[in-house]
């Protein structure tokens, strides 16, 4: 297990972190963390797929524009191209490159053989069976890409601050001016609002990399606890990202979880949100947190993962994608905290465009979209909480549940139990409260988009104690 310090210095052309000798240094490194998340053979063989249907599809158009392009530009690069493919790939490849090429025989330059001369090799009977084979490979190929891009269209309804992070402000270099330079700067506020947070706590910017996606967050730790092992991750709401509210989340969470808890924190932006490229895929949704696990793990003793509302069913995907097996052999201890979360993206999802189109087409009654519910599984828009606890219950790791059950819902409100998660789609109707690992909050007076600390009073107590009794530290009157 590594220190902390080990991840806070440049130490090499490629980003990686080394030793940092103080305290000081660490708060004032420029260069970001930067930490590479193992992937399953699962994780990689679907990029491999992933890699190859983008081929089909995309090298088609790319020939179509070469074709504008004069010949003794293009002649030297597929020259080139045609030595490496030679050496390199088999003949299985060659098909494959044929197949989205198509490049005339009659051309010099053509890199490998093309699809007919190969179809001109074949016995009669496959001559035959060869085209429509290739027909149907190219149907499926495109629906397969169809089905994902429209989903990437849905998680941008399911997950706002996407869109709100791309204004100017955000979509830049990070407050502390240690990232990339790009043209647009923060307002003054958010700046003033992070140089104000390192005078009492040390933070430093991470890049997570998974799969071939990148995931950018803070961690922010106190001089007096960052070497304690006691570790807090957050993931938050569909609209909100760690930029916004002139960093009012940064400040606010890391205050609370240093002062109640002496605890250290990782922020981690959701999919594409803020400077992070990746898809917002179910995977995407999960990869992100997942590899802050992985992170943490490297140094942290005491972990608690923490979700409120979507953030709830981002962490619920991050741990199903998580190998307990080396935090157990290094004794490193879980707990899950899951907030105003709903059960499955795919309950929740209907009961809020019901109650928006209610409220839009001044109805005194929800629509019944049930039958969004299949559509949204079948577009592999989903994010499953209920699996998600039972893999913790299966890891033996404590998972506290809060929700608001109120089955009585406000004219103005666009669902009942909290206004934003409906009370048939709360997380606690799936849990076993017989399950001594499990612990289930539930209050009618709780608000979708309050902080844990302005609960009702024994539910934020009940959060409080908790949390001290987890990380072994007294609780603060």
């Amino acid at each position: 297990m590594l220190s902390i310090q080990s991840f806070f210095e440049k130490k090499d052309s490629d980003q990686i972190a080394s030793f940092s000798s103080t305290e000081q240094e660490i708060a004032a490194s420029s260069i970001p963390i930067t930490f590479r998340a193992k992937t399953t053979w699962g994780e990689k063989t679907m990029r491999i797929i992933h890699g190859v249907f983008a081929c089909v599809v995309f090298f088609p158009v790319l020939r179509k524009v070469v074709n504008f392009i004069p010949q003794k530009i293009t002649a030297p690069i597929y020259d080139a191209a045609a030595k490496f493919a030679n050496k390199t790939l088999e003949q299985g490849m060659f098909l494959v490159f044929d197949l989205a090429n198509k490049t005339p025989s009659d051309k010099p330059w053509k890199i490998i053989f093309t699809i007919y001369d190969t179809v001109d090799k074949l016995s009669p009977k496959w001559k035959q069976v060869a085209p429509v084979a290739f027909r149907c490979l190219k149907v499926g190929v495109g629906l397969y890409v169809a089905r994902k891009v429209v989903a990437c269209v849905v998680s941008l309804a399911v997950y706002p601050a996407i869109v709100f992070s791309f204004l100017p402000y955000v979509r830049c270099a990070d407050p502390l001016d240690i990232g990339p330079p790009i043209k647009f700067k923060y307002p003054g506020e958010i700046v003033g609002a992070f140089k104000e947070l390192q005078k009492e706590f040390l933070v430093k910017m991470i890049r997570l990399e998974k799969s071939g996606s990148t995931y950018d967050g803070y961690l922010v730790g106190h001089r007096e606890t960052i070497h304690n092992g006691n570790w807090k991750m957050h993931a938050f709401g569909n609209g909100e990202f760690l930029e916004s509210g002139n960093g009012w989340i940064l400040s606010n969470n890391a205050t609370n979880n240093y002062r109640l808890y002496q605890a250290n924190t990782l922020f981690i932006n959701g999919p594409m949100v803020g400077r992070n490229w990746s898809f917002p895929t179910r995977f995407g949704m999960g990869a992100a947190y997942e590899a802050g696990m992985q992170f943490l793990e490297t140094f942290a003793k005491k972990i608690i993962i923490e979700g409120n509302s979507l953030g709830g069913g981002m962490i619920g995907e991050a741990v199903l994608q998580h190998d307990f097996t080396y935090s157990k052999a290094q004794n490193i201890k879980y707990l899950n905290i899951t907030r105003v979360s709903f059960n499955q993206l795919s309950q929740e999802a209907p009961a809020y465009v019901a109650g928006f189109l209610r409220i839009v087409f001044r109805q005194k009654e929800n629509w019944n979209l049930s039958i969004l519910t299949p559509i949204l599984r079948g577009l592999g828009v989903e994010l499953d909480g209920t699996a998600a606890s039972k893999k913790l219950t299966k890891e033996r790791i404590k998972q506290i549940v809060v929700n608001n059950p109120n089955k009585r819902q406000s004219p103005d409100n666009l669902t009942d139990g909290d206004s934003m998660i409906a009370t048939c789609a709360i997380l606690s109707k799936d849990i076993d409260t017989e399950d001594e690992q499990k612990i289930v909050l539930l209050d009618e007076n709780i608000g979708h988009d309050e902080s844990a600390t302005d609960y009702p009073k024994d539910i934020s107590n009940r959060l409080i104690e908790e949390q001290c009794k987890f990380f072994d530290v007294p609780v603060i009157k």
